[in-house]
């Protein structure tokens, strides 16, 4: 496809694997997870939606748990979580505005205490207009007009069966073929466009990565800095300390006593206090 299309599926009516084609992306629409069905929708996941790209739709109808958080943020780990830029998305429903901030800050903070740097959400009053399998002329139409358009706003569709997802792959496939007839130039410059902004995306994550791996040496160097000197230290009492006759170091002990560093009782026993505050 020249243009993102999001799928929106409830992992419950899975019956078999999903598979979409290039530059389409499946939404898990999924409810706060309970105790009881918690990694029911993690389990349908790992096994119908392993090999096509895929987000979160969560809806927030009552406050986010901790425990819910972590659930949520699990997802992000399959390797094929949708990351635009090196960045995991989660889409929120708005159901009830009070309970917005709170747990988007939930989210975003128990991702970075799993190592994620950031993640990116977006609220559904942000996204276009939600078309569904059912409406298949207005989708045509919807994605016949935005082909006109360099850059188009991504066209989410929400399914009512796994089966309607081919099927609107095939129509907006035949959109693109008759635009390309109509319009081959305007075509051919849509796909050298998406080309290039596919290239910007991984030249950005290469960047990132080595900016990562950057920091990681840095850190490596100081922690091998900082063991040198511990063993530097070390190696210095093992030469000149340890090396000494017992007979000296009991004498030493001695003469710190006289000179008031140390308590005589401590020469007797191993339970007094050694060394004066």
């Amino acid at each position: 496809m020249l243009h993102d299309i999001y799928y929106i599926i409830s992992p419950d009516i899975l019956q078999q694997a999903v598979k979409v084609g290039d530059n389409t992306i499946i939404v898990l629409e999924i409810d706060l997870p309970d105790k009881k069905n918690g990694t029911h929708p993690f389990q349908l996941t790992e096994k119908y939606v392993t090999d096509s790209p895929f987000c979160l739709l969560v809806h927030l109808y009552n406050t986010l748990t901790h425990e819910q958080a972590m659930d949520i943020i699990a997802f992000l780990f399959f390797t094929n979580y949708h990351k635009p830029n090196g960045i995991p998305q989660i889409i929120v429903g708005e159901e009830n505005g009070d309970l917005i901030t709170a747990g988007v800050e939930l989210l975003q903070e128990t991702a970075r205490a799993q190592g994620f740097a950031a993640i990116h959400i977006t609220l559904t009053s942000a996204l276009s207009t939600i078309y569904s399998t059912n409406d298949l002329s207005a989708i045509k139409e919807a994605y016949r007009s935005g082909l006109s358009f360099a850059i188009m706003k991504p066209l989410f569709i929400r399914v009512e069966e796994p089966s309607a997802i081919p099927v609107t792959d095939q129509a907006l496939a035949a959109e693109e073929t008759l635009f390309e007839q109509e319009h081959g130039s305007l075509f051919m410059l849509q796909q050298q466009n998406r080309q290039l902004l596919k290239q910007v995306q991984q030249l950005e994550q290469l960047c990132q990565a080595a900016q990562q791996e950057i920091s990681n040496q840095v850190s490596h160097n100081q922690i091998l800095r900082s063991a040198s000197q511990a063993t530097a230290l070390q190696n210095y009492y093992n030469n000149e300390y340890e090396v000494l006759p017992l007979w000296y170091k009991r004498v030493g002990h001695i003469i710190k006593a006289f000179m008031g560093k140390r308590s005589f009782k401590s020469l007797f026993s191993d339970k007094a206090k050694k060394y004066k505050d």
